[in-house]
C-alpha cells in the first residue's frame, strides 16, 4: 500500500501482521494485500474518530485556505487521499450544533464533545478566525452550499443538498487528518476457514478469520463497505471454530 506510507496508523496497536506472517510461513497464501480501510476524519490531535453522521447531516470540510475541495458525502470511507494530498494533510470538519445535537447519541461524538474538541464560532468571522483561513473563502465556501440548498441543485464540488442542510451559525470546527485504520488483505481461505496454499490445497489443522484472513472488499480501497472488518471477522471466527471443532471430532 505505498499510498499509504505517510499516513497516519490507527490500526488497534496490537495489530502488527503477526497472524498474517505465521500464516505465511507455514505456506499459507496470501491475497490482496493492498486492501485497507482508511478514514479521512480522524481528529487531530485527539485521535478520535468523528462520525460520518457529521458529514451525512451537513458538514463539509474545508482545508487550512478556507476551501471545499470534495463532494464530502459522495464516498465518505474514500475520502481518505482527498483529504491527504490537502496542504500540510489536514482539514477542518465544518458542522453546527444542530448536527452535533443530532449526532450526540453516538459515542465517539460525546468525548469529543466532553474534550471540547471543536472550535465554536458564532459568525462566519469567528469560524474564519478560529481555523486561522481567509475570511473570504470561508463565505465563498459556505454561501455556495447555502445558495445550493436554497435553489435546489448541487453546489461547486457537485454536492446535492436535497436531503440535508449546510451547516449555519453557531458553528462547530475539528480539526481532522486522514488514517489507516485497518487491512482488508491477508490468508486466502476456504469456505470452511482453512488457510490455503498457492496452489488452492488446504493446510492442515491451520485455520484463519478477523484481519488474518482475507477479506472480500478486493484489491485496493475502493471495495469496502462500512463494518466489513466486523462482518468478517465474526463470520469467519464462528466458521473457523465450527470447522476445527469438527475437524477434532472426527479424531
Amino acid at each position: 500500500m505505498p499510498e499509504l506510507k505517510n499516513a497516519d496508523h490507527h490500526c488497534h496497536e496490537g495489530n502488527m501482521g503477526l497472524g498474517i506472517e505465521l500464516g505465511a510461513r507455514l505456506g499459507g497464501a496470501l491475497a490482496d494485500m493492498g486492501s485497507y480501510q482508511g478514514y479521512a476524519m480522524l481528529a487531530d490531535p485527539h485521535r478520535i474518530s468523528l462520525p460520518p453522521g457529521h458529514i451525512v447531516e451537513g458538514g463539509i470540510l474545508l482545508n487550512i485556505e478556507g476551501r471545499r475541495f470534495v463532494n464530502e458525502a459522495e464516498d465518505i470511507a474514500g475520502m481518505l487521499h482527498p483529504v491527504m494530498a490537502q496542504p500540510g494533510g489536514v482539514v477542518w470538519a465544518i458542522y453546527d450544533q444542530a448536527i452535533e445535537t443530532r449526532c450526540a447519541y453516538i459515542p465517539e461524538t460525546k468525548q469529543l464533545m466532553a474534550l471540547n474538541a471543536a472550535k465554536i464560532a458564532d459568525t462566519v468571522e469567528a469560524l474564519a478566525e478560529a481555523i486561522d483561513a481567509p475570511l473570504g473563502a470561508v463565505k465563498a465556501a459556505l454561501g455556495d452550499a447555502a445558495a445550493a440548498k436554497a435553489e435546489g441543485r448541487v453546489d461547486a464540488v457537485g454536492r446535492s443538498w436535497s436531503t440535508a442542510a449546510p451547516p449555519t451559525a453557531p458553528y462547530r470546527a475539528l480539526r481532522v487528518k486522514g488514517a489507516l485504520y485497518h487491512t482488508q488483505g491477508g490468508l486466502q481461505v476456504d469456505a470452511q476457514a482453512r488457510v490455503l496454499r498457492a496452489d488452492g490445497s488446504p493446510l492442515p489443522n491451520l485455520f484463519a478469520g478477523g484481519g488474518a484472513a482475507r477479506s472480500v472488499s478486493g484489491p485496493s480501497s475502493w471495495g469496502y463497505l462500512p463494518a466489513m472488518g466486523l462482518c468478517a471477522a465474526v463470520t469467519l471466527g464462528r466458521i473457523a471454530g465450527q470447522s476445527a471443532a469438527a475437524q477434532v471430532q472426527k479424531v
